[in-house]
């Protein structure tokens, strides 16, 4: 009986010391994760009745399209470090939930804008805002994406 009962405390405690070894490995993973995602493209998008601008930034190539006219760029390892930086401050999945500041996109009185962001193979879309106008939250990447449109 003596032999049982010691037995049966030292395989819990055996147990007990590889979950929480198993749950710190974890938990190294996903701080390791969060600090080294994969970004596979970033794109702007504004848009209204009769017009379009968007931007799509990926590693290699920056496109810029206005009304159907595109021009294509190099990305700098700066500039896609420099939205990486922007991104990951934001935390990607929040995006989402930031609420635009005005309506005006409703009656035409701005563009429809858009903000996707994907990282590895999952898309992050902010809603839709007026262009110009951002989301508090996201005005510094906005600024970042639009000066492309003036290249």
């Amino acid at each position: 009986m003596y032999i049982k009962s010691l037995f049966l405390a030292l395989s819990t405690l055996l147990l007990l010391h590889c979950n929480a070894q198993k749950n710190t490995d974890s938990s190294n993973a996903k701080t390791e994760k969060s600090l080294d995602h994969h970004f596979q493209k970033i794109e702007l998008e504004e848009m209204t009745r009769g017009s379009r601008r968007m931007i799509v930034i990926t590693p290699n190539t920056k496109e810029v399209e206005i009304n159907r006219k595109i021009s294509s760029f190099k990305t700098t390892e700066t500039e896609w470090k420099r939205l990486q930086e922007l991104i990951t401050q934001l935390n990607p999945e929040k995006i989402e939930s930031f609420t635009p500041p005005t309506n005006k996109r409703f009656y035409d009185g701005a563009m429809a804008a858009t903000i996707r962001v994907n990282i590895d193979g999952k898309v992050y879309s902010s809603q839709t805002f007026d262009a110009g106008n951002p989301p508090e939250q996201l005005a510094t990447l906005y600024r970042e994406l639009v000066s492309s449109f003036k290249e």
